[in-house]
């Protein structure tokens, strides 16, 4: 488990009520485009844009200044690439 933090977000669609189940996404930041991986660690500073595809096929958007992860445990191998 990880915990996202982009920072200075706004977010497009903040009606919705979280917790959400999140089952695609894209992000995009000046190190590229990245779509439903991501090579952790993984930080940077510069524009983000993180498109989420929820539940009910709801689309959130979130931009923001910059990106970075952190680990909500110790984390753990669960499979060779």
């Amino acid at each position: 488990d990880i915990e996202v933090v982009i920072y200075k977000a706004s977010l497009s669609n903040p009606e919705r009520n979280f917790p959400i189940k999140v089952y695609d996404g894209h992000l995009k930041t000046k190190l590229g485009p990245y779509h439903n991986l991501l090579e952790i660690p993984f930080t940077t500073e510069g524009a983000v844009e993180f498109e989420l595809e929820t539940e009910n096929d709801c689309i959130i958007k979130v931009c923001g200044t910059g990106i970075e992860h952190f680990f909500k445990n110790e984390p753990a191998f669960l499979e060779k690439c």
